[in-house]
């Protein structure tokens, strides 16, 4: 797993990232890197980040029951997630 903001990682900043959406749920280690990352990028200017936590449902819940309502929901915000994409390309 690489670390984008470990001490000897190079720098963001400069790079262009296009927007991007980071999904969360699960286990309290793999969420907290998950926001971590998510914010670390929004705190860049230029960086358009969206972060989505699930934090009720466990790792992978769209997998195991994907007639969930979460899953439904999941699935709503990356579509309007990839409309908005559309918009801006």
């Amino acid at each position: 797993m690489a670390n984008p903001f470990g001490p000897t990682s190079p720098r963001l900043e400069s790079v262009n990232i296009e927007p991007m959406l980071v999904i969360a749920g699960g286990s309290k280690l793999l969420r907290d890197r998950a926001k971590e990352y998510a914010y670390g990028l929004k705190k860049m200017e230029g960086k358009k980040v969206d972060y989505i936590e699930f934090g009720n449902e466990e790792l992978g819940f769209y997998n195991h029951n994907p007639s969930s309502d979460a899953t439904e929901q999941l699935l709503r915000i990356i579509r309007d997630f990839m409309d908005n994409l559309s918009n801006i390309f």
